[in-house]
């Protein structure tokens, strides 16, 4: 089920590996004048281990145990102190992020067995080179998104793909940049407003919490409203007393949840439905389905607790099928999975159970058809022609990645499909 509003907490020792693990495909912005970029020539696919990146042959292209990149690191790293370097060379751990508008964020220890491991973080362009290196012990950086990333020094501020210094770091939290603007916050008293990409404040800081903008729109909560959407004025345009939850908007339609009076345990009873309104706020499909996703590709994944002849039901908890729905609310693909994912590039995961109490996934298309058979431990949807699949049960440290009919393409060593 979507989260519909998920707060950032950023824990400092691990924070380089978290933002570094940050992954949304933007497009690419206009470079600023003077400014060095590595365009973005192929899809990389990072491997389930963070380790290395294949193409979509799946050729390792790029590996964490590369000599040059292996000997830069370690000039990198000789410039502060926890470093501890052997006279026989040890490979470091080094564990990469997604590509994004060509760069990627690589993060390391300075000294792993010591209680302190002094985390480091660069950024790399896609041939391995450091291109941004890390400014202090405290310097975090995350993805590009819109041709600026953000990083945390004793705060969080942006650079530029030339690692320039663009908004200083002086917010206790920021959001990526969005259709021009980015979310920040600017005090202890953690209200949020919204900065441009000179760092101008065009919205002011009266938000209990924001979001990024999507689809000209970004949510928001108010002191005196529980969820409202904003324009890129900061002007709210909707908002209602009776959203128990909401989503951003995705292909013109956001999901909400409402509660709805059935009666089902005694007169007046209440329960949280799902349904779906359009930009005005009208709920163009009404709030019926215990859990949805936002749509993607005219489908949204909806779910129904199945009826096991007790009262008490909970969508939590399951039992749960799932289905899909066209934009008129229409049941496309009737519920009857254990679970799925959105659909992109024409194909959605789903997990069917098996006899045996196995849940496996799959691929159907925007029909419904069975296009690969269940057969995975789990699946990621498919980007750029790939998917990767067999994963644990966070949905990380993929050992596979397919291709859109099922092929096997790249395989970590000792793994088996």
């Amino acid at each position: 089920m979507t989260k519909l509003i998920s707060a950032t907490v950023l824990v400092l020792g691990f924070l380089l590996f978290a933002v570094a693990q940050q992954t949304v495909d933007r497009t690419m912005a206009s470079p600023a004048k003077g400014e060095t970029v590595s365009q973005p020539t192929r899809k990389l696919f990072l491997t389930g281990d963070s380790t290395a990146f294949i193409d979509s042959d799946g050729r390792v292209v790029l590996s964490a145990a590369e000599p040059h990149l292996q000997e830069e690191i370690r000039r990198i790293s000789r410039a502060f102190e926890m470093f501890r370097e052997r006279e026989e060379p040890e490979t470091i751990g080094l564990r990469f992020g997604e590509f994004s508008e060509g760069f990627a964020t690589v993060g390391w220890a300075l000294c792993p067995m010591c209680r302190n491991p002094g985390f480091l973080n660069a950024i790399i362009d896609e041939s391995g080179r450091v291109v941004i290196p890390p400014k202090t012990y405290h310097t975090g950086y995350g993805n590009f998104h819109e041709g600026l990333a953000k990083y945390t020094g004793q705060g969080w501020g942006f650079i530029d793909r030339s690692g320039r210094i663009v908004i200083p770091a002086k917010y206790t939290e920021v959001g990526d940049f969005s259709e021009g603007l980015a979310f920040v916050a600017g005090s202890e008293r953690q209200r949020y407003g919204y900065i441009n990409k000179e760092g101008r404040v065009v919205i002011p800081f009266r938000f209990t919490y924001a979001s990024d903008f999507h689809e000209g729109l970004a949510l928001v909560i108010l002191r005196n409203v529980r969820y409202a959407f904003i324009d890129r004025t900061g002007k709210v345009v909707l908002q209602s007393q009776n959203w128990q939850g909401v989503d951003r908007f995705s292909e013109g339609l956001a999901l909400v949840r409402i509660s709805v009076r059935n009666n089902r345990l005694y007169r007046g009873y209440k329960e949280d439905k799902y349904g779906f309104m359009d930009r005005t706020g009208k709920l163009v499909i009404p709030p019926q389905f215990d859990l949805v996703e936002r749509f993607s590709e005219g489908r949204a994944m909806v779910g129904q607790v199945v009826d096991d002849g007790t009262k008490w039901r909970d969508a939590s908890r399951g039992p749960v099928r799932v289905g899909y729905i066209d934009r008129t609310g229409q049941v496309v693909i009737k519920p009857q999975y254990e679970w799925g994912k959105v659909f992109s590039e024409g194909l959605a995961a789903v997990a069917v159970m098996t006899p045996d109490k196995k849940r496996l996934w799959g691929y159907i298309d925007l029909e419904g058809r069975v296009v690969i058979t269940p057969q995975f431990t789990n699946a990621m949807s498919f980007s750029g022609g790939l998917a990767a699949v067999n994963c644990d049960d966070y949905a990380r440290n993929c050992k596979t990645y397919i291709d859109r009919e099922g092929k096997v393409v790249w395989q970590a060593a000792g793994a088996e499909q």
